[in-house]
């Protein structure tokens, strides 16, 4: 038994180092059709804001927005086009975000897009994504928030313990995808 839990252990460990192979760094200056952001942490807005600034993209859907937030609560210090921009009230988890994703790009036809959201919660964004748009090609634009620029925040017991959620959340996702 204890062998078995070791071999166990040595896999989970091995799944947290492909992991974390698996997020990706800031990608290079391409542009894409559309820009779409997952809401639900630091920078992840406005982050999207600017890459529709610089032209990266040519609409920005921010899905998962509070209902009370109006559009020009959230991109108030940006100079962007409001008819560009869509806001989606009713996406409350990963999966809605991606079902609302889908729905707005099938809706403009768009075959590229920036998926701008936290670092740590790209892998499991685009799994779900790509099973949902296998045709769509996803840019992912990481966004790396504070407590993760800490240096080592794999001893904040809150990181880690919020890293180590999306990894599980990950691995379920993954179990998910190849049933």
């Amino acid at each position: 038994m204890r062998r078995f839990l070791l071999v166990i252990f040595v896999c989970w460990l091995i799944g947290i180092v492909r992991y974390i192979c698996l997020i990706p760094i800031l990608p290079s200056e391409v542009k894409a059709d559309a820009i779409v952001v997952f809401t639900g942490g630091a920078n992840r807005v406005r982050t999207g804001g600017l890459l529709l600034q610089q032209n990266r993209g040519e609409y920005l859907l921010v899905s998962g927005v509070y209902p009370r937030v109006q559009q020009r609560e959230i991109f108030d210090s940006l100079s962007l086009d409001p008819e560009r921009i869509t806001l989606d009230y009713q996406a409350h988890n990963t999966l809605n975000n991606v079902l609302k994703t889908k729905e707005w790009i099938e809706r403009n036809g768009f075959h590229s897009i920036y998926l701008v959201t936290a670092h740590y919660h790209l892998p499991r964004a685009i799994l779900l994504l790509k099973r949902e748009l296998p045709s769509v090609d996803i840019i992912a634009y990481p966004v790396i928030t504070r407590e993760f620029k800490q240096p080592y925040w794999w001893f904040q017991p809150d990181t880690m313990l919020k890293f180590l959620r999306e990894y599980h959340k990950f691995l379920l996702a993954q179990l998910r995808f190849y049933s």
